[in-house]
C-alpha cells in the first residue's frame, strides 16, 4: 500500500516536470509596457503615492503590492490598473495602512 501511494505521488510530481513554456522576449517587453502604463496611471490617482506601490505584470495579469492609505485608495488603484491597455486582471495585494 505504501509503495502504491509513493508511486502515485511520484507520478503526480513528475506530471508537470516540463514546466511552463518559456516566455519570449516579446512577452517580457509587453509585460514591461503594461507595468509602465499602470505606473503612469497610478501616478495620476488622488491619494496614492505611486512610489509606495510595486506593479508586476505577467501575461497581462497585474499584481499590485505596497501600501495605500485605505480601501478607497486601493479600489482607485485597481480601477486605474484595469484601464491600462493589455491588462486582463488585477491581483490586489495592497496593504491598507490607515494614515
Amino acid at each position: 500500500m505504501r509503495r502504491l501511494a509513493a508511486a502515485i505521488l511520484a507520478a503526480g510530481l513528475c506530471a508537470g516536470c516540463g514546466g511552463p513554456e518559456p516566455r519570449t522576449v516579446e512577452d517580457r517587453v509587453d509585460d514591461h509596457a503594461i507595468a509602465s502604463e499602470v505606473s503612469r496611471l497610478l501616478s495620476r490617482v488622488d491619494g496614492i503615492d505611486r512610489h509606495q506601490i510595486r506593479v508586476e505584470s505577467v501575461e497581462g495579469r497585474v499584481r499590485l503590492t505596497g501600501e495605500v492609505p485605505d480601501d478607497a485608495a486601493a479600489e482607485r488603484a485597481c480601477a486605474a490598473t484595469l484601464r491600462a491597455r493589455g491588462v486582463v486582471s488585477v491581483v490586489d495585494q495592497l496593504r491598507r495602512v490607515g494614515r
